[in-house]
């Protein structure tokens, strides 16, 4: 039976991708023996702009990320509970686009809520890491209040995430003809098939971004190239420029503040990071600091839209990224081009997550260090204000330097 199902899902899934792969005049899998030999194939074009992407990633696994100092805890439970739900609900997308067996309009209208309630988990925890943020963050409120309000808002969520696998559970069984499954069963039997499929249409929809990028970006990078240097802006000659997509379809999961939960094909955007020296350095003369952010400057950014090539580049990719189901067509694709990070910003991250650790780990410390000055130059949400970073780091290095405090 689940052989059966693995072949029927195979198929659902290829009539979703396959279309859109021949418009790129790319071979396509027409069949489930040519579909193996696609996937294999794939992995080479899957390199070509990430040569770095762990394409065997398991979910099972902690995923490695670079978190920042006021990044939400993140608690593994969610992610494997919000996998198992959507994988279920996957199983169930096949079943619906093939037929349910029975009660169907009882199922379809089921499905459809299931489908929403899980997409407001995912909705609800992105809230509770922004106000984790906003918190951790605010040098004037209690940080176990902060760590409390987060652990309580997940823990609700992965209860809601255990009623929608449940609820996805028992409609899966009232479409079966066979003995019903329990959890562990279903766990067994079927969910390893569904995470077989996630991984293939993850590697299917990466192939696929590759084949966008590779159809424009030589000639692109041409283009642009030509172009800075006519601006007076030039590399050396044996200098390659660095192009690659990012996020979670890059990666396989989300970042810190959706709990890693694994990559949605059903709705994904696509962003690039571009290290290319000339562009960098043409762009720092023209952007103004505060557009400068975590040593990136935006490619939709007035200045850089200036750039002929390079605006054509991203409005001719976003074009045909729309040709791609589960792409985000509101969010257009944009180059983020390297540039070195301003050394205020580099101080003001190095303070932030020094009174963090103050705070946590010296509480006593911290209460002492807080003195009606510092409060002063705390913004209105009590962090650390950007325009009084430099006097707040020369006292806090004072503070914690006399009294032998290891935050820095």
């Amino acid at each position: 039976m689940e052989v059966i199902q693995e072949r029927r899902l195979k198929k659902v899934w290829l009539s979703k991708i396959g279309t859109v792969m021949s418009k790129q005049e790319r071979r396509t899998a027409t069949s489930l023996e040519q579909f193996d030999t696609e996937s294999s194939h794939a992995l080479g074009e899957i390199q070509e702009f990430g040569a770095f992407r762990d394409i065997g990633i398991s979910l099972d696994e902690d995923p490695h990320s670079a978190e920042r100092c006021d990044d939400a805890p993140v608690v593994k439970a969610f992610r494997i509970k919000e996998f198992e739900a959507r994988m279920m609900l996957q199983d169930l997308e096949g079943q619906q686009t093939e037929g349910f067996k029975k009660n169907v309009k009882t199922a379809t209208a089921t499905l459809k809520s299931l489908k929403g309630r899980l997409k407001a988990c995912v909705a609800g925890v992105k809230k509770a890491s922004q106000s984790f943020k906003t918190n951790i963050r605010n040098m004037l409120a209690d940080e176990a209040e902060a760590y409390d309000a987060h652990g309580e808002a997940v823990d609700a969520l992965i209860e809601e995430l255990e009623a929608i696998r449940d609820d996805a559970l028992a409609l899966i069984n009232s479409q079966r003809d066979a003995k019903s499954y329990t959890l562990s069963q279903y766990r067994k039997n079927a969910l390893e098939v569904q995470a077989g499929l996630w991984h293939e249409r993850w590697l299917l929809t990466s192939r696929t971004v590759n084949q966008i990028l590779a159809k424009h970006w030589k000639n692109a990078e041409a283009a642009i190239k030509q172009e800075v240097s006519a601006l007076g802006y030039d590399d050396a000659d044996d200098e390659a420029w660095d192009f690659n997509y990012i996020g979670s379809l890059a990666k396989g999961v989300k970042g810190p503040p959706k709990q890693h939960i694994a990559f949605d094909a059903d709705k994904f955007d696509v962003d690039a990071n571009l290290e290319a020296r000339s562009l960098s350095e043409y762009a720092l003369t023209q952007a103004a600091p505060s557009q400068v952010d975590r040593g990136a400057i935006k490619g939709r950014d007035a200045n850089l839209l200036k750039i002929k090539a390079l605006k054509s580049f991203q409005d001719a990719i976003h074009r045909d990224l729309c040709e791609l189901p589960g792409y985000d067509q509101s969010e257009e694709f944009e180059v983020f081009v390297k540039a070195e990070p301003l050394e205020a910003d580099v101080e003001y991250e190095e303070l932030k997550a020094a009174l963090i650790k103050l705070k946590g780990d010296y509480p006593d410390h911290f209460k002492a260090f807080v003195t009606n000055d510092v409060r002063e130059r705390l913004d209105k949400d009590g962090a650390p204000d950007k325009a009084h970073a430099e006097w707040l780091m020369g006292e806090l290095a004072v503070f914690a330097g006399g009294r032998h405090l290891d935050i820095f």
